[in-house]
């Protein structure tokens, strides 16, 4: 936990990580709501992100308002008891030493600390349902296992991937033992539970059966592309190039604190690496599967890890990023610590051998990890975490705007968290791959200019990622008698302006 709270406040909220923010401030806007004592409940962010996520903030951010001390520090402390869940997991089914190498791997892994620490995929709650389901499955307590594989396909829908994967794997491995162990009754508790976990999301798909699954294909274009994500990510580097510069590099700031001088020496002294040494330990582990009595555990993870990777390789945007391959992390690392742990022999050398590899390799995780803090202080973040998200919010506030009208991707949300539900906020345009506006959209866009106490929110030029949408919106004021001013503008910790605010007025 005290390494992701180094890094919580280096970087701007990104739009995905506050996607949540919909489901508290504007439940009846998301993808599905149902009325409970006259006020909407959200039930699914979208056609296959659940609610839970805004369901557990929503208590929270009434008592620590938005922030990203409250957006991140719980997911940080959702990673670290996935952590202890996992360590528990692994001493129950192979003991001691693979509970302390998973345990020390896991903790120290950089891909696993930052999309922690950064829920944009989301995935710290899918870590922390994994890690816990596993542990009660361990422990024959399948109802609230069962419960807990629920929740984590409502929280989102790709979860089914480690579902089948955990599935075949069972009845591959441990297929004549669950059957003889597994009778109807502990089965139909067991499917109870899963349900009840998962209820709303299968509520959502009897309403709008196909949705959560609408537009998915099944190719191999993207397999080569994908497998480099994969090794970037037990590597180390996945982000590099989108939270962090990806090639070191950029206009500098000087340490100011004590920590970031500390930081900025050490990534001198490594030579800036952001690289580990994930791609060696998985080849060692695998020796693990010519000692007899580990072969079953490491067949099983390493059965699980391949089914549900061979489900990402061949979807369609999927498996592209590493929000989607760090899913995979308990069942990869799980192998690689039951592997590390047998091949080395009982006894006090083999103890201190298999702790030796595990501290050079967790030390070596350190330094990459280490290497995105310098990054981050260095060079700022990439521009998807731009921290001028802030003094944006402050300048919505003092607007004393009733509706704010995001007119790019990655704006509304963060807006929506930060602003805790006092603004009104809609897109101006559905900005995504957008050419045109038919004749209803136009209806809605006009809408939004005409209203007196509106605000726009756009990118300065060069930071745009969809500027039709900009364009669209310009056209249709325009052509009904608007002319475009603007307000203010807001910038980075740096002093670049990345937003700009602006209204439509009568053209005189």
């Amino acid at each position: 936990m005290f390494v992701g709270a180094l890094l919580i406040p280096y970087a701007g909220i990104q739009g995905d990580e506050a996607l949540f923010a919909g489901g508290i401030y504007s439940p009846e806007r998301m993808a599905a709501a149902v009325e409970v004592l006259g006020r909407p409940v959200c039930l699914m962010i979208m056609s296959y992100i659940g609610a839970l996520k805004a369901w557990l903030y929503a208590p929270l951010l009434e008592l620590w308002p938005p922030s990203v001390w409250s957006l991140r520090l719980p997911m940080v402390a959702a990673g670290a008891a996935a952590i202890v869940l996992f360590a528990a997991f692994l001493q129950g089914i192979a003991g001691r030493r693979a509970a302390i190498v998973g345990a020390v791997l896991l903790a120290s892994d950089p891909m696993f600390l930052l999309t922690a620490t950064f829920d944009w995929g989301p995935v710290a709650l899918q870590q922390l349902l994994l890690a816990g389901s596993l542990l009660l499955l361990a422990r024959s307590r399948l109802t609230s296992g069962a419960f807990l594989l629920g929740l984590a396909l409502w929280n989102k829908a790709i979860f089914v991937w480690l579902l089948l994967a955990l599935a075949v794997a069972a009845a591959v491995v441990y297929g004549g033992r669950l059957r003889a162990r597994l009778d109807g009754e502990r089965l139909r508790r067991a499917a109870g539970g899963f349900f009840l976990g998962a209820l709303p999301f299968l509520i959502y798909n009897v309403h709008h059966p196909g949705e959560a699954v609408r537009g998915r294909r099944f190719s191999l274009c993207g397999v080569a592309p994908k497998i480099e994500v994969m090794k970037r990510t037990v590597r180390g580097d996945a982000m590099a190039g989108f939270l962090v510069s990806g090639e070191g590099y950029g206009a500098e700031r000087p340490a100011a604190t004590r920590v970031e001088r500390a930081s900025l020496w050490l990534s001198d002294r490594t030579g800036h690496r952001i690289t580990g040494w994930g791609l060696y330990l998985i080849p060692a582990a695998a020796v693990g599967l010519l000692i007899a009595r580990t072969r079953r555990l490491l067949l099983f993870f390493g059965l699980a890890f391949v089914a549900a990777w061979a489900q990402m390789l061949v979807t369609e945007e999927a498996g592209g990023g590493v929000h989607h391959t760090i899913t995979l992390w308990p069942l990869l690392s799980a192998f690689v610590a039951v592997g590390l742990a047998a091949i080395f022999p009982a006894g006090r050398a083999g103890a201190l051998a298999c702790g030796a590899v595990c501290i050079l390799a967790a030390g070596s995780n350190a330094v990459v990890t280490n290497e995105y803090l310098a990054r981050l202080i260095r060079f700022g973040p990439e521009p998807l975490w731009t921290d001028a998200v802030f003094p944006l919010a402050e300048e919505i506030r003092a607007s004393g705007a009733g509706y704010v009208h995001p007119a790019d991707w990655g704006i509304g949300d963060p807006v929506k968290l930060l602003a805790a539900g006092k603004v009104i906020v809609e897109d101006a345009v559905q900005p995504i791959m957008r050419q045109e506006l038919d004749q209803e959209e136009r209806r809605r866009v006009l809408e939004r200019v005409a209203r007196p106490d509106a605000l726009f929110v756009g990118y300065v030029e060069g930071r745009r990622y969809f500027p039709r949408a900009g364009e669209l919106l310009d056209q249709a004021a325009r052509e009904a008698g608007f002319t475009r001013r603007t307000i203010g503008l807001a910038g980075d910790g740096r002093g670049r302006p990345v937003f700009e605010l602006f209204r439509f007025v009568p053209a005189q």
